[in-house]
């Protein structure tokens, strides 16, 4: 009886038959597995090639950078500017900071920026009036 029960051919009168089946399941098979994982072999970086820059190239780069970081505008710069049109006051209304250039207008914003963070050496104070300034083509409020 337990070879029958093994092969699987249990009898429909067997007291346990009635009570449980035995089952053969096969979830995991070797096809059901992945197949294994191959090693990469180790990165070979290409061969590093070096081109020399002659030394006129640098004297150039040098140079077109130096006058770019004179072309940009410093904490120091925007302080000049302020006091440069401030002269001898000890106050003055943004009238009088009004831009007539691109870059006087690219000042007068850097002017805002740095007036209100307490380190400029100069400071920004709101008026009572709200009123509208025109110069040109721009507008103040």
């Amino acid at each position: 009886m337990a070879n029958r029960i093994r092969q699987g051919d249990e009898p429909a009168d067997f007291p346990s038959a009635q009570l449980f089946r035995l089952q053969k399941v096969s979830q995991l098979t070797e096809q059901t597995l992945l197949p294994p994982r191959k090693k990469r072999a180790p990165h070979q970086p290409e061969a590093h090639v070096v081109i020399e820059i002659p030394e006129e190239l640098k004297r150039q780069l040098r140079e077109k950078n130096l006058e770019r970081l004179k072309k940009t505008i410093t904490r120091d710069k925007v302080r000049e500017y302020v006091y440069k049109r401030l002269r001898n006051r000890e106050h003055m209304g943004i009238e009088k900071l009004a831009p007539a250039t691109l870059e006087e207008f690219i000042y007068l914003t850097y002017v805002y920026l740095y007036g209100y963070d307490g380190l400029a050496g100069y400071r920004l104070i709101r008026g009572e009036e709200n009123r509208i300034i025109a110069v040109g083509d721009y507008r103040f409020q």
